[in-house]
């Protein structure tokens, strides 16, 4: 069965993903990063995209692309053939770089659009590979900041949602991505004390019924005695279940056992 064409409609924005063929780096050194950084330029250049934010991770790329007349897939198998072809050719091997087809999320750029490109730009904080947004080297974050000049980067749309003055909206692009990286934090913070709340409840609750257990005795509970003593002692027997008596002279896996209060026993 074949797939499902992508939805595709003149300025339609996608948060593209690439990951590495089995999980692997896909960029050896920094001379592959600027050569997929160039092929991304020339493909704005000749195919008419947009790319309002990206992120080179080292086994997976984030992108955020705007397309125009030409679809998405033909954008992305241009870039994943010629990067394909240039690490095969630089390391002298043959194969795939990249795990299977590309995958795109269709975004509504009036609405999320502003919390797309923080999320790429957060990547390398949460994959804790720099204590702070800005710090790593190869994502679009610096050229927000007026950092780096990458000329085929559209930064104008998202620093336009903050203020008019390209200055202002800089300063409140980074106020506002350090408040989602803290927001993040907070939130990572609790879930860690939901589960360790969880986990400790749950040994608290085991460790008070092993107790129990261990305090009870046979003269202390006589009921118990004659109610475990009533009932069979249930084995194993090839996924079924039978009395006391019935194995075949073969080790049977214990399923309901009383312990000490009965006085059933295995043969073997």
């Amino acid at each position: 069965m074949g797939r499902k064409p992508r939805i595709h409609y003149p300025g339609a924005l996608y948060h593209v993903m690439l990951r590495g063929n089995a999980g692997q780096g896909i960029f050896f050194d920094d001379t592959d990063r600027y050569r997929f950084l160039l092929f991304l330029q020339e493909g704005v250049e000749r195919l008419g995209f947009r790319i309002h934010a990206f992120c080179l991770m080292t086994n997976h790329i984030h992108v955020a692309l705007q397309v125009e007349g030409i679809p998405l897939s033909r954008i992305m198998q241009n870039l994943a053939l010629r990067y394909t072809r240039w690490i095969n050719w630089r390391q002298k091997r043959s194969g795939h770089v990249f795990q299977g087809r590309y995958k795109a999320v269709l975004i509504d750029a009036d609405s999320y659009l502003t919390q797309l490109v923080a999320y790429l730009h957060l990547n390398p904080v949460r994959a804790h590979m720099t204590e702070e947004p800005g710090e790593y080297p190869w994502d679009s974050h610096g050229a927000y900041m007026g950092l780096q000049q990458i000329p085929w980067l559209t930064t104008e749309v998202v620093l336009s949602q903050f203020s008019k003055r390209v200055a202002n909206a800089r300063q409140l692009s980074v106020s506002s991505l350090r408040a989602k990286r803290m927001m993040g934090i907070v939130r990572n913070f609790m879930v860690q004390v939901c589960v360790t709340i969880v986990f400790l409840a749950r040994t608290t609750l085991l460790m008070w019924y092993c107790g129990i257990l261990k305090t009870v005795r046979r003269q202390d509970h006589p009921s118990i005695l004659s109610w475990t003593l009533s009932r069979p002692c249930m084995i194993s027997i090839n996924g079924g279940s039978k009395r006391r008596g019935r194995e075949q002279g073969y080790r049977k896996r214990v399923l309901w056992q009383p312990g000490e209060f009965s006085n059933c026993r295995m043969r073997h």
